[in-house]
């Protein structure tokens, strides 16, 4: 992993990743696939002109995962641009999240970043809207849970070859049990998407908040979350105010979350702060690159559980939040696996 870092540090700051042996080369693509993370690094390969730097064969196996990353991407484009038409014929205002937007918006391309769904924020008074307008597009509800903040749904395709696609309708972005996530905000900042009446977009401000949560709403398990957030700092860094951020943060009592996701980003890859100071800095106890890799192997074992139960104490800001966390552990966990073990 060390090496894969050291590639990808060197990557975005444009310099030559150094002589390295094809072992190591080896190494280092068979992480990026294992995070699937193909994508963004060929892309940063071209914009960087460095091709000419690494193997011949290296850059033209990360080549040969463009083609079926775009063919997803357009699939899910097209779906989702479907679905937005229709919810804004119906005057629901919508805003799309990371996904295709994303890619096409930070990253460049729509190859530039693999998605697998869709995910809507909406008004809480349009979700009846949007679940019916889903459905009859062809999305079935699945059983989740319902202290989340989204609702989960999913269209089959009866030709073979062509994955399931899930479709998240969001009415926040985080756990309500576990912040006080004032979206009212996003809405009033966010830009009208050209061509709608109803859909809009984050504003960078936001889109880099959002970001952030994400990466640490799954713990930071995967180094694409690493990328995404620091891809923003390097693109989009001064649209950005941390200032701002972290004063949004704690009203939201959303702090400790983002404190922690950028401490990691600034700890795994030190060169961003040469090109934008982070203020505070948090540690996230016993989270390593090591338990990030075996978490995505499924090898998560005692050490992994270990690691949830403690991080939670750093992650949430009130004891409040803490203890709604745990009684999610411990108790809406093994409650949803019943239900879906039942409805399977």
């Amino acid at each position: 992993m060390n090496s894969t870092i050291s590639f990808i540090s060197a990557l975005y700051q444009g310099t030559h990743p150094g002589s390295l042996s094809n072992e190591i080369y080896v190494q280092i693509y068979d992480d990026l696939v294992w995070f699937g993370v193909e994508p963004q690094i060929y892309e940063m390969l071209g914009r960087q002109q460095l091709f000419n730097a690494v193997p011949e064969w290296f850059a033209s196996r990360l080549r040969g995962h463009i083609d079926t990353v775009a063919f997803q991407n357009m699939l899910i484009r097209s779906e989702q641009n479907t679905i937005l038409r229709t919810l804004d014929d119906e005057g629901v205002g919508v805003i799309p999240l990371k996904g295709i937007r994303f890619a096409e918006k930070y990253f460049g391309k729509i190859s530039a970043r693999a998605t697998t769904d869709i995910d809507l924020l909406v008004h809480k008074k349009d979700l009846d809207k949007a679940k019916i307008a889903l459905q009859r597009l062809g999305f079935k509800r699945q059983i989740g849970d319902d202290s989340h903040f989204h609702a989960e749904f999913t269209k089959l395709y009866e030709r073979g070859g062509i994955p399931d696609l899930t479709a998240e309708i969001h009415w926040n972005i985080v756990r309500e049990t576990g912040s006080e996530t004032d979206c009212d905000r996003l809405w009033e900042q966010s830009i009208l998407m050209e061509s709608y009446h109803s859909i809009r977009e984050l504003s960078v401000q936001h889109t880099f908040y959002h970001i952030c949560l994400h990466g640490i709403n799954h713990h930071m398990m995967s180094l694409k979350y690493f990328i995404d957030i620091m891809h923003l700092i390097h693109y989009s860094g001064d649209l950005i105010s941390y200032e701002d951020m972290l004063i949004q943060a704690r009203a939201d009592q959303n702090f400790s979350k983002i404190l922690i996701a950028l401490s990691l980003v600034y700890h795994v890859f030190p060169h961003l702060h040469h090109i934008k100071t982070l203020p505070q800095h948090k540690k996230y106890p016993l989270w390593s690159l090591k338990k990030a890799r075996m978490a995505m192997n499924g090898k998560k074992g005692i050490s992994y559980a270990v690691f949830r139960l403690v991080s939670t104490f750093a992650v949430y800001d009130t004891w409040k939040h803490r203890g709604s966390q745990y009684a999610f552990m411990f108790w809406g966990l093994p409650i949803l696996w019943l239900r879906k073990s039942k409805a399977s």
